[in-house]
């Protein structure tokens, strides 16, 4: 999440809308592209195993996309409070880069999971 208020005395100032309207589009595409690989993760899912090269690939761009979404609306509210002046109220959500780090780890778990299938099926 990624919100601001700037708090001004002849309406609406277009800089701000502006500023406003970059995070708007950044942001929820990060978040788009971890659905999209979510989706992709389980359509690849639903005809053979869940430990697949692929999947942890995926499973690794979430955590990196779940890491960027709050680095990027930090960087935004960097911007934003350089060119808007310091008076501005801005607001960061960083519990997306806990989140991004728990699904990195989870990825290694699934990394492992790859291996021991390769391994079973090369004693079958």
């Amino acid at each position: 999440g990624f919100e601001f208020s700037v708090p001004t005395a002849n309406g609406i100032d277009m800089r701000a809308m502006l500023l406003y309207f970059a995070a708007a589009v950044a942001l929820p595409s990060l978040m788009a592209m971890i659905f999209r690989n979510l989706y992709l993760i389980i359509k690849r899912s639903e005809s053979s195993t869940v430990f697949q090269a692929d999947n942890i690939r995926m499973l690794r761009e979430i955590g990196i996309f779940a890491i960027s979404i709050p680095l990027a609306g930090l960087a935004l509210s960097t911007v934003c409070r350089l060119i808007l002046g310091t008076d501005t109220v801005e607001s960061v959500r960083l519990y997306g880069f806990s989140m991004g780090l728990v699904i990195l780890c989870l990825t290694q778990f699934f990394a492992r999971g790859v291996e021991l299938e390769q391994d079973v099926e090369g004693l079958v």
